[in-house]
């Protein structure tokens, strides 16, 4: 007679399902060793590695001058920003840019550094999307010499601009604008248009000119010398690394106000355009590279 009755039971089935239990770990173990040598042997074949990431485009620029740097980096996927950072080099000097915004579709640095004319410098990018440094110098002011301040202009005609030469400019960028105006003074509208040059003359088309109902503009011409890399469609930049780099230095610019057609009254103090900012002058450079990103 069994003296344990249901206990004695109640053991052997426990007994069972820890011999069950233990033959399920016994399995799950043996998979992961299986699948660890398998990872351990495809990893000296090229498997079981963290997959990188194929990037598509990536393009870097970067502005100078004796009191502002700006440098932006487009790439897709975005770069990591806390693995991207950009450096200016001279002579035994080296900052970081300190700051560092992430927008869509790229990331825009920036700093405040006090430089000087005619001086080399390096600057530098670092990222998990590519590397690039080249090299500029910030070159001398411009300028210009036609039209005058306050000239008075035939309206119908092209304008012929003219700036003295700039000491280590390789290009000059141009902008111009003009308000106009009708018979009655009233003002009907605005026109713009900017390029870059590697020369120091240019002319605007009469064509410009061109708001129905107007008979003379109130006109700005502008010009920014630069150091670095024209804006030509295709180029590669001037910088080496990885991935195409453009940076350029810019020297003091030169501004004018005249006359097409005969104002009623001079108003060239009161209407005065701001002279481009950094983010409109990369989106001119890009426009003129063929690119088609937008700085923000």
């Amino acid at each position: 007679m069994n003296i344990f009755g249901k206990k004695g039971e109640n053991v052997k089935r426990q007994s069972t399902k820890e011999v069950t239990m233990s033959k399920k770990i016994l399995i799950v173990s043996s998979w992961i060793a299986f699948f660890s040598f398998i990872c351990l042997f495809l990893s000296f074949n090229g498997g079981c590695t963290k997959t990188k990431t194929k990037y598509v485009s990536a393009i870097f620029l970067c502005w100078i001058n004796d009191h502002y740097q700006s440098a932006v980096l487009f790439s897709d996927p975005l770069a990591d920003p806390d693995e991207s950072d950009v450096k200016i080099k001279w002579n035994t000097n080296s900052v970081v840019f300190p700051y560092k915004v992430v927008y869509r579709g790229y990331i825009s640095f920036w700093a405040y550094i006090d430089l000087e004319i005619a001086t080399n410098y390096t600057v530098s990018l670092t990222s998990d999307v590519g590397d690039c440094e080249g090299t500029v110098a910030i070159p001398e002011g411009a300028e210009i010499t036609n039209p005058s301040y306050e000239d008075t202009l035939p309206l119908g005609q092209s304008v012929n601009c003219a700036w003295t030469d700039a000491q280590g400019a390789d290009f000059y960028e141009v902008y111009y604008y003009a308000y106009a105006y009708d018979s009655s003074g009233y003002y009907v509208g605005e026109v713009y248009n900017d390029t870059f040059i590697t020369n120091n003359s240019f002319t605007i088309p009469a064509s410009f000119f061109n708001i129905p109902s107007a008979v003379w503009y109130e006109v700005e011409l502008g010009v920014r010398p630069s150091s670095g890399s024209p804006p030509l469609p295709g180029s590669s930049g001037n910088m080496t690394g990885s991935i195409s780099g453009f940076v350029n230095a810019e020297g003091y610019p030169d501004y004018v106000y005249f006359y097409v057609g005969t104002p009623q009254w001079k108003v060239s103090t009161s209407r005065q355009r701001k002279t481009p900012s950094v983010k409109e002058r990369m989106n001119a450079y890009l426009r003129q590279l063929g690119v088609e990103t937008v700085v923000e």
